[in-house]
């Protein structure tokens, strides 16, 4: 059965990033992790990989119902959709095999390096945790790619 595209999001709901160690995981000033701006970065493909708590809800499913989905999964993260529209980014349903409540966020064409650095710090500095940083497996973690 195909999935129904969500269109428009509603920008109350949240999206939600898996945040994997080492790489989206930093320690602060005072010697604490915390998540790092890399987790908001996109990759090759210029995306960035979230959940969305719209497709979840009408699927009845919990917030939590797909972590850890991923491997290295430390901690799960949300932002409003709207928050990160107003970082410059778009959010839309994308469901990929395997994950019909798969979503991605873009920065728009034409997005200096500069603008895509301080939207994905801010993204860092101001996401909601939904499942707190595991700092034992982060440190299982960096000890394996040491």
């Amino acid at each position: 059965m195909p999935v129904e595209i969500i269109e428009p999001l509603q920008g109350d709901l949240r999206t939600l990033r898996t945040i994997q160690a080492p790489h989206h995981v930093a320690v602060a000033a005072d010697g604490t992790l915390r998540i790092s701006s890399a987790a908001f970065k996109p990759g090759r493909d210029g995306s960035i990989s979230v959940d969305l708590e719209e497709s979840l809800i009408r699927a009845s499913l919990e917030l939590t119902s797909r972590y850890p989905s991923l491997p290295r999964a430390v901690a799960l993260v949300s932002h409003r959709v709207q928050q990160v529209r107003q970082e410059g980014l778009s959010a839309t349903h994308v469901p990929v095999e395997g994950n019909e409540h798969h979503g991605e966020l873009r920065f728009a064409n034409g997005s200096t390096k500069g603008q895509i650095k301080d939207a994905s710090r801010n993204l860092a500095n101001n996401c909601v945790t939904i499942v707190a940083i595991d700092v034992n497996e982060v440190q299982r973690l960096r000890s394996i790619t040491a």
